[in-house]
């Protein structure tokens, strides 16, 4: 990327560059799991509140 650098400092900044990238990724893996867990719950409470008013009219 940076071909006038030294190879040591290159070497120190891909490092660091790469830590915050794979924080990030699994921060949106974190908040991707936690979405479709809410969804999915919101959905389930829809179907059994449609199940239980199934239920009462018949």
């Amino acid at each position: 990327m940076f071909p006038n650098m030294q190879s040591g400092v290159t070497g120190a900044a891909d490092a660091d560059a790469v830590k915050p990238k794979t924080n990030k990724l699994a921060s949106v893996i974190l908040k991707n799991i936690f979405f479709i867990l809410f969804t999915s719950f919101l959905i389930f409470k829809q179907l059994y509140n449609i199940y239980r008013n199934s239920q009462t009219i018949f």
